[in-house]
């Protein structure tokens, strides 16, 4: 903790740098100033400076660890999420038919509007032929030559 004073035209106020801790080779502090009340003695100066930075130094490190926290446990969320997506793309590979994924893609189209519907309508024809030939493979069992 550095406790610097400072002059300014309306007195002196003492600026209070705390450190954080190091991330990435990088030094987090932060920092505050601190205003004596007017007509305060030298010696309840630096009294309550000294309370004010002890104050400031344990109020900044526990806002620190818990935004630390927070950021652990968002990285965390996402790799659950991650995870979770990865399962569900398995999941259908070894278990969901062309037909089933083309279905749920074709209707999330249409809900997300992405496609023009002239699109939407050349593929919602070509669904019964394509689905005779190769909609009962499974997503995992696949190929190109199949497709062909």
């Amino acid at each position: 903790m550095t406790i610097l004073p400072r002059e300014t035209k309306n007195g002196t106020v003492y600026f209070i740098r705390v450190s954080l801790g190091y991330i990435n080779c990088k030094q987090q502090t932060k920092g505050m100033t601190y205003k004596p009340e007017k007509g305060m003695k030298p010696k309840a100066i630096e009294k309550e400076l000294n309370r004010q930075a002890v104050l400031f130094e344990e109020k900044a490190k526990q806002d620190y660890e818990q935004q630390l926290q927070r950021e652990a446990d968002k990285q965390e969320q996402e790799r659950i999420q991650q995870e979770k997506e990865e399962n569900e793309i398995e999941y259908a590979k070894k278990h969901m038919t062309f037909q089933e994924l083309a279905e749920e893609w074709v209707s999330l189209q249409e809900e997300t509007h992405e496609l023009k519907n002239s699109s939407l309508l050349r593929m919602k024809s070509c669904r019964e032929r394509t689905y005779k030939a190769i909609g009962d493979v499974l997503v995992s069992k696949l190929t190109y030559r199949k497709i062909q």
